[in-house]
């Protein structure tokens, strides 16, 4: 009888516990870190920030039904790690009673989607979590570091980004897919990409209900999360967090989240990186690496090596130009990780060059072909270049036979960055000028994102016409003789 009171004592301390732990935990995963973080960091102080509420709500909002497409854009050192694939995946099963989900954990590294597992798992059997969410048992036929089930059919499966298994998720957690390094390789990173578009929404249990979340610092233009961004369409809840506030960028998201600094520069977690250490780190990555992954801008505010400051906008350009170039950087193929064909028309009077129309498109030869026909034939360019590349090769040896027009195959013999920075003059001088237009602003864009923008075309074409200009001397009876073939 002795025993038996003190197995229903027993229960009824349990019970009190694991009702006690509904009231506090069910409606606050920020409660349920504070309290499980000693589980896993026993020796180390926890220390609060308001932005890790702001990614628990989002969390609690996605087992709520109300996201299921969630990006969080979070500089390095804001356990975004341990929130998304230890802290919340372990709280839904244990205080929501969602045992029966399936997670699939992918990043850019086997090793790290493990190390993450091992701590759900060691978290999941720690007597803290079992004296109050018991319901919660591990299978022994599925325990391993990499994947383990529970004896409610749930699991959670570490994988490496591109590489997704036969299995299926209620949620596919994807943290940080690409390395720094990978990101800024565009094959890795497009091969990355590729999956994220084509894989990953074919392992969900349920496609309308299942939820994708992707957590991440910016690396590049066009890594995973500016695939996401660049499609309208996409549908999802976007939580950014830059490590200083800029109030142009201020964050508000569906659930009503709206980023609560209001003074620029202001700190996001200033209790764990203050001033002095944020302006370390800032120091230590330079311009590129603080924009993408302390400031969520894979571009440095007011512009990458060419600066938004140095374009000048004009309403209108002189009719009068001394020399009139065009210049063309072409590609044949129209995939949507493909590079664009784009023209530009310069004119250049009294020290001063206008970018005055614009072309760019996706085109098969045939059309790309006839677009320039067309597009050269609006001026009476001086000069028409085309950089002498696969693509461009075919196009002068066609526009040779078949026009009239004065084109100049351009071999572009040094890198992308080199050539710019030798054309940086016009713009650091305030030369540099842009009609007005409906493709300006994109124009300036991506002239201003480069080298970590999508795509480079615009730059290609830019630097190829201003870099010839500074190379010959330019009056009223200029005559172009370099290799020009036609008339």
């Amino acid at each position: 009888m002795q025993q038996l009171a003190a197995l229903a004592e027993l229960e009824l301390r349990y019970r009190a516990r694991a009702q006690a732990a509904q009231g506090l935990y069910y409606n606050s995963l920020s409660n349920f870190v504070r309290d499980a973080w000693y589980v896993l960091e026993p020796a180390v102080e926890y220390v609060h920030g308001w932005h890790i509420d702001a990614m628990c709500e989002h969390l609690q909002a996605v087992t709520d039904g109300e996201i299921t497409r969630l990006l969080i854009n979070v500089p390095p050192g804001c356990m975004k790690s341990l929130l998304l694939n230890v802290f919340w995946p372990a709280w839904e099963w244990g205080v929501r009673k969602l045992g029966h989900y399936r997670y699939l954990c992918a990043s850019h590294k086997q090793e790290l989607a493990v190390r993450d597992s091992v701590k759900m798992r060691r978290l999941i059997v720690s007597d803290w979590y079992q004296d109050r969410f018991r319901h919660i048992q591990l299978a022994n036929d599925q325990n391993a570091k990499g994947k383990f089930e529970n004896t409610m059919t749930g699991f959670r499966e570490a994988i490496a980004a591109g590489s997704i298994t036969g299995s299926r998720g209620d949620r596919v957690i994807i943290d940080d897919p690409h390395s720094v390094d990978s990101a800024n390789s565009d094959a890795k990173r497009e091969s990355t990409t590729l999956w994220f578009r084509e894989a990953v929404p074919t392992r969900l249990n349920s496609p309308s209900k299942s939820a994708i979340l992707v957590i991440m610092q910016r690396l590049n233009d066009y890594d995973v999360s500016g695939m996401i961004l660049s499609n309208s369409e996409s549908n999802y809840t976007h939580l950014m967090l830059p490590m200083e506030f800029e109030k142009d960028r201020k964050c508000v998201t569906k659930i009503g989240f709206e980023d609560r600094r209001t003074e620029e520069g202001e700190l996001l977690f200033d209790k764990q990186f203050p001033r002095a250490i944020v302006d370390k780190l800032k120091s230590d990555l330079g311009s590129y690496g603080t924009a993408s992954q302390l400031q969520q801008s894979p571009v440095p505010r007011g512009g990458g090596i060419i600066k938004l400051n140095w374009i000048n906008v004009v309403d209108s350009a002189p009719k009068d130009f001394t020399f009139i170039i065009q210049s063309y950087d072409t590609a044949f193929k129209t995939g949507q990780t493909n590079d664009y064909s784009v023209g530009i028309t310069l004119g250049y009077l009294n020290g001063q060059v206008y970018v005055i129309d614009r072309l760019k498109g996706k085109f098969e030869y045939p059309e790309l072909l006839k677009k320039i026909k067309s597009e050269s034939a609006k001026y009476n360019a001086n000069i028409r270049l085309i950089e002498d590349k696969a693509s461009g090769q075919s196009l002068i040896q066609s526009l040779k036979l078949e026009t009239q027009l004065r084109f100049k195959a351009v071999n572009a013999d040094t890198d992308k960055i080199v050539r710019t920075h030798a054309c940086l003059g016009f713009f650091e001088q305030n030369k540099f000028n842009v009609l007005k237009s409906d493709w300006s602003d994109d124009y300036i864009k991506t002239l201003t994102r480069f080298p970590y923008a999508s795509h480079d075309d615009d730059v290609d074409a830019t630097t190829l016409a201003l870099n010839y200009l500074s190379k010959i001397k330019i009056n009223k009876n200029t005559q172009d003789n370099y290799d020009i073939f036609g008339r």
